[in-house]
């Protein structure tokens, strides 16, 4: 559906797909009449604020926030894909391409022919490496937290000798 262009230039804190959700999921009608347009003025207003995001992200886990996250950019394809890469790679098992198009395939009901197996084969191996780089980032950031961790505590600064006796004044106004 395309959306008027006086509607995206009023509203410029939604993309079209944004308020193509909306139509979908029945918030709004579509024929942005009155009553569309004070909806979306209503929502508009709360649309990625930080406070209201803060709010409604801490009713999830940390893994569903750090999944959410990870995958926000993914379409549903992409975010089945991903899981399920990322569930093997963490439980040590090797990912095979093939068997994961198939699965892939019969999941979302996609025809199997030469050209879909292909593109869907592209689509893995791309999303694969996106998979192995955040996992390796992961990994860095828990080692790099491990060895701070294993660190002596510094001295306290009563007993550094670059802190010399310092005298503390009140003023009264």
């Amino acid at each position: 559906m395309r959306i008027p262009e006086e509607v995206l230039k009023r509203f410029r804190c939604f993309k079209q797909k944004d308020i193509e959700l909306f139509i979908r999921k029945k918030i709004i009608k579509g024929s942005f009449d009155e009553e569309d347009l004070r909806i979306l003025e209503v929502i508009s207003r709360i649309w990625s604020k930080y406070m209201f995001l803060k709010r409604q992200l801490a009713r999830f886990s940390y893994d569903q926030r750090l999944k959410l996250i990870e995958t926000c950019h993914f379409n549903k394809l992409d975010s089945y894909i991903y899981s399920r890469i990322k569930e093997k790679w963490e439980k040590g098992e090797k990912v095979n391409i093939d068997l994961l198009v198939y699965e892939v395939m019969a999941r979302f009901g996609i025809k199997p022919t030469k050209s879909a197996e292909e593109m869907l084969k592209r689509k893995i191996k791309v999303i694969r490496k996106h998979v192995w780089a955040m996992l390796k980032k992961i990994r860095k950031n828990q080692d790099e937290t491990n060895s701070c961790e294993s660190l002596e505590p510094s001295a306290s600064p009563a007993e550094s000798p670059e802190i010399e006796e310092f005298e503390v004044f009140i003023y009264n106004d």
